[in-house]
């Protein structure tokens, strides 16, 4: 008979553990995985559709809503019936719990209850409540374990079934303690294993089964944990505490004399659950720390014992155990594997010392001073705890390498003056991975393989047990070089936070190399363009877009008589009054509104001592934002060019004179021999010369097809003048001689150099 405050009548639950149970009754769950889950709440739902009851399943994103309805289609008879009747209603737990956008768990057992009421005035006979609760949060966790035991009291009385489901893997001790409390049965399914842990009976058999009740417990808490009694003997040996230490429970339950230690520490001594008895300081030294809130100790340490050797930290928690008089009964200890949990502490540890190094080393390299590259090793060295730091610069097309920079930690041996002028065709299987730009890790240099054993052989050579290389590239793509560390002392591991920290130092250091060549070129190509400017014959100036100049080179000297620092006044004030300036104005002031190069010009100035200079002008805009803003420039003095000019062209003029006397001679000697020769070509001159301006030819070469006109017949000077003058039939062999007049002709001016192409006219016509 099932306690008194259930009302009669059974209801089948569908759990084989369970079996049927009177309304009322508030069950807790712990499953071990998804097909367990749904496997409960199917049969559940199954028997509560079976037998007229109203269904009510509250699901998770374990086994959301949809995939929950179909899987009751599959295995529930009738099942689109019960649904088209409204018997049965699957809800997501954000829409009962969460309703108001967070957990407001006050309204529901009134909610509850008008939910029955409405189930019974339907015909019903009673509700069926089922919900996966594993979204609980842990911050939420004291409230919702409050609301389970308000639940368990309002539904005492009421026609109602409620089934928490909780995954096992998830509640720590506490929680499956705060959870029997609040629940009418407990059990645990994994798998093929089921144990019920809690069944509700009267007094007196409640106190005969405490003491199995807490050993079934212990037995499926997910910590490793053991009980002692007053004896300290063990009396309770779980599931996970023989995991952790490999002793079976039947070799230990009922052993005293400390023997619960042996696992851990292989002798018999206290340990923290002896503590609850009494408190002994020869205990603490054994721990990290302990500290103590009420009568619960809490203590942390390193045991490598555990895990067959493995070791691990773990976490220890001891309490006291009291008998029903209160008088103490023995203590409880659960232990905590939190070695995945102090290794993260660490991992995080080191990224903020490696990181506080990183940032502290990019702080060297923008240095007004420059970057000590020794001190960048040490930092890098010092944080990820290697033994030594170097570089390796590439030359001769990464035939040779140098160690040109190292930093070594307390008591290693230096070695940069030994890796000097090294051939890197010695090492292939090291230059293969930085050509391909890899990383370089190895964790013990014993294990490198065959094909490394010139590497290998070096490393030996040098105490070295592991190292971490990464290649430096230029901003190119060219390998220039390595960075590495070095472990003198053993064999390691490189954690990710070591190889990142080495490759942002290696792509710093790659820029920063690249930008102090470029600082050195721009040094060296500003002395170069100064040695130019300072030699050349030119002078180099810049102005601003009102004329002002704000740079004139040191030629100022020769083309303005003055000094340079003197000649920075507007541009136009060193202009004469020749025509030719205003022509040179309007170019520079199209160079300035369009933004665009113009054409070379010529100037005619003045210097400060009233000389005067023909300059050429080349200039270019600087264009900023789509606006000029200033013009840079260059003056070459023309003044004996534009001299020699002048001359050239009076000589110019005169040659054209006598050139034009020579071909009017020409042509009168024609025309003395043969008069209608002389008529002839004066007529074809004319006439060709109207063609050419019909056809829109310049003047100069109108003048030109003048010039061909009239001496297009000269050839004939060669012809006999009896021939020429004749009025009869002339012979085979005259004609022949008439018709290489025009090659005699070209013959007679081919070494003249006619503007135009006169020669070939008269050796074509």
């Amino acid at each position: 008979m099932l306690f008194s405050r259930l009302k009669e009548g059974l209801r089948n639950t569908g759990i084989s553990l369970i079996g049927e149970v009177p309304w009322g009754t508030h069950i807790c769950g712990f499953y071990q995985n998804r097909g367990d889950l749904l496997k409960i709440l199917l049969n559940y739902f199954k028997e509560g559709l079976k037998n007229n009851e109203y269904c009510v399943w509250f699901t998770s994103d374990t086994l959301p809503a949809n995939e929950a309805e179909a899987a009751l289609e599959a295995a529930v008879p009738d099942f689109t019936l019960h649904r088209s009747q409204g018997q049965i209603k699957i809800v997501p737990h954000q829409d009962w719990y969460l309703q108001e956008g967070f957990l407001n768990l006050s309204v529901l057992p009134k909610t509850w209850t008008r939910l029955i009421n409405q189930s019974l005035a339907k015909g019903y006979e009673g509700i069926r409540m089922a919900g996966c609760l594993d979204w609980i949060e842990e911050k939420h966790w004291d409230d919702f374990a409050a609301y389970e035991a308000v639940v368990d009291k309002a539904i005492a009385a009421q026609s109602m079934l409620a089934l928490c489901l909780y995954p096992l893997d998830s509640c720590g001790t506490s929680k499956i303690l705060d959870l029997v409390g609040s629940h009418s049965f407990v059990f645990v399914k994994q798998g093929g294993r089921r144990q019920v842990l809690k069944e509700r009976k009267n007094t007196e058999e409640r106190l005969h089964r405490a003491h199995q009740q807490l050993l079934d417990i212990i037995e499926f808490l997910p910590d490793a944990t053991f009980v002692i009694n007053r004896d300290k003997q063990v009396i309770a040996w779980n599931r996970a505490i023989e995991k952790m230490t490999g002793m079976p429970q039947k070799d230990i339950i009922g052993r005293g004399d400390y023997a619960y230690a042996i696992p851990f520490y292989g002798e018999r001594r206290p340990i923290i659950i002896d503590l609850i008895f009494s408190r002994s300081r020869e205990v603490e030294p054994d721990y990290d720390f302990i500290y103590q809130t009420a009568n619960t100790l809490f203590a942390e340490t390193y045991v490598p014992q555990t895990y067959q050797g493995k070791g691990a930290h773990l976490w220890a928690t001891a309490a006291p155990l009291y008998d029903e008089k209160g008088a103490l009964a023995g203590a409880i200890e659960t232990i905590r594997d939190v070695t995945q949990r102090k290794q993260i502490e660490q991992q995080i540890r080191h990224r903020l010392t490696v990181e506080a190094a990183l940032a502290q080393a990019s702080g060297l390299f923008v240095s007004p001073q420059g970057a000590d590259l020794n001190e960048v090793l040490r930092v890098l060295g010092q944080a990820v705890s290697v033994s030594r730091a170097y570089i390796f610069q590439f030359r001769e097309n990464g035939r040779r390498s140098d160690n040109t920079h190292e930093w070594c930690g307390p008591g290693v041996k230096p070695q940069i003056a030994y890796l000097q002028n090294r051939d890197t065709s010695n090492f292939p299987w090291f230059m293969e991975k930085l050509q391909r730009g890899k990383n370089i890790i190895v964790t013990n240099v014993e294990s490198l393989p065959g094909e490394a054993a010139a590497e290998k052989a070096s490393l030996r050579a040098r105490d070295i047990f592991s190292i971490l290389v990464v290649p430096i590239f230029s901003t190119g793509g060219a390998l220039t070089g390595y960075m590495g560390f070095d472990d003198t002392e053993k064999s390691r591991e490189w954690s990710p936070e070591d190889t990142r920290a080495l490759r942002m130092i290696t792509q710093t250091f790659g820029i920063y190399r690249e930008q102090k060549r470029a600082e050195e070129a721009l040094r060296e190509n500003e002395q170069k363009l100064r040695d130019i400017i300072n030699h050349s014959s030119n002078l180099f100036y810049s102005y601003n877009t009102d004329y002002t100049l704000t740079y004139v080179s040191p030629q100022a000297r020769h083309f303005l008589d003055c000094e340079p620092e003197a000649a920075l006044v507007r541009w136009t004030d060193y202009l004469t009054g020749h025509p030719v300036n205003t022509l040179g104005k309007a170019i520079s002031q199209r160079a300035i509104e369009t933004g665009v190069p113009q054409p070379v010009y010529e100037l005619e100035l003045t210097g400060s001592k009233g000389r005067k200079i023909w300059v050429e002008v080349s200039e270019t805009p600087v264009v900023r934002d789509g606006k000029t803003i200033a013009v840079s420039g260059a003056l070459t003095d023309v003044t004996e060019r534009k001299k020699a000019a002048e001359e050239l062209n009076r000589s110019f003029g005169k040659v054209k004179k006598t050139l034009e006397q020579i071909v009017n001679t020409l042509s009168l000697t024609v025309q003395t021999r043969d008069p209608y020769t002389a008529g002839h070509q004066r007529r074809v001159a004319e006439l060709a010369c109207a063609i050419g301006r019909r056809m829109g030819l310049s003047e100069e070469q109108i003048k030109g097809i003048h010039k061909a006109g009239l001496l297009h017949d000269i050839g004939k000077i060669y012809i006999p003048s009896e021939i020429l003058s004749r009025s009869g039939e002339i012979s085979e062999s005259e004609l022949t001689l008439i018709k290489i007049h025009p090659q005699v002709g070209y013959d007679i001016l081919k070494n003249i150099d006619f503007e135009f192409p006169i020669k070939e006219v008269i050796l074509q016509h």
